[in-house]
């Protein structure tokens, strides 16, 4: 498996924020499954939980750091098996399970 910077740097900002991830899969299920999108952007996902939702956050100066779509969307994708989230490419496309796994 191929690790790299950005990988852990999301990785470290999900294991002391892993509310906000919750919150994420909360929101996209009931975007699939009560309002029946196929589809959704990351993007306007992660800026209603910045705009219309209360979350505190550790660890970045920013509430939900930019590099969290792209680790969200992926991890989300894999865990409910589906491509909800279209990605493009990305330095995660190098890693084989956007996981909780601890580095080796």
């Amino acid at each position: 498996m191929v690790y790299n910077e950005e990988y852990y740097r999301a990785k470290r900002w999900h294991v002391e924020n892993p509310h906000v991830y919750t919150l994420f899969c909360h929101r996209a299920r009931f975007l699939r499954e009560q309002r029946g999108f196929t589809h959704y952007s990351a993007w306007a996902l992660l800026n209603a939980l910045r705009w219309h939702y209360d979350v505190e956050t550790v660890g970045d100066r920013f509430k939900i750091p930019n590099y969290m779509m792209a680790f969200f969307a992926r991890k989300y994708n894999s865990e409910y098996g589906v491509e909800f989230f279209k990605t493009r490419r990305s330095v995660l496309d190098e890693v084989e399970e956007v996981s909780c796994a601890t580095k080796p």
